[in-house]
Parts: structure tokens; C-alpha cells; sequence
């Protein structure tokens, strides 16, 4: 089965920093399409979800939300795999931290 991890030489920390990053970029554009704008705003949201998961999907598995990473390993465990929550704080702290920053961000911006 699928589950998310960081390929080639990239390290845990690279991983989770691109998790966040990404994360964060999404975030930011799913917030202020929902409140100020209107019509293309499902489409402006799945195309920046997409670019997000083409840009990091080699790198990292590009989870970009911590149930898609942690679904396929809660089954990876039933399966009997040893490893399977190996890779879970990439997914866990690195979309946290991603949806936190582009919350505060989109509160300072929007303040009036």
C-alpha cells in the first residue's frame, strides 16, 4: 500500500520542512479564496493543491494532510509492518505547523 515518505537523500527535517512549507502555501490560498473571492474559487483551490503535490511529491510523498499520511499507515500496521509509524512526525508536525503559520498569517494580513 501507499504510504508517505521522504525518498532519495532527503532527510526527516528536509521532509518535514517541505511538508510545512507547501502546507502553508496551501493553506494561505484555500483561506483567501473561501473569503474574498467568489466563482473559481474550487478551481484556484485544487489547482494550488495541485502544483503542491507536483512540486514535493518526489521529495516527501506530498501528504500535505496529516490523515492522508496517517490512513495509509494505521493500514500498513494492520498489514504487520514494523515501520509503519516511522515517518509520522514528517507528517504530523510539518502540515501542524503549516496550517498554524497560514492562519496567523492570514489573521495579521486580513486585520483592519
Amino acid at each position: 500500500t501507499f504510504s508517505p515518505m521522504p525518498h532519495g537523500n532527503v532527510t526527516m527535517w528536509q521532509a518535514m520542512i517541505l511538508e510545512a512549507l507547501f502546507t502553508f502555501i496551501f493553506c494561505s490560498v484555500a483561506l483567501t479564496c473561501s473569503t474574498h473571492m467568489h466563482g473559481v474559487n474550487g478551481l484556484i483551490i485544487g489547482l494550488t493543491l495541485t502544483a503542491c503535490i507536483f512540486c514535493i511529491a518526489e521529495l516527501t510523498g506530498a501528504a500535505i494532510n496529516p490523515a492522508v499520511a496517517v490512513g495509509p499507515m494505521v493500514w500498513n500496521m494492520i498489514l504487520g509492518s514494523q515501520s509503519a509509524f516511522t515517518h509520522l512526525p514528517i507528517y504530523l508536525v510539518g502540515p501542524s505547523l503549516g496550517g498554524l503559520c497560514a492562519a496567523l498569517y492570514y489573521l495579521v494580513v486580513t486585520k483592519d
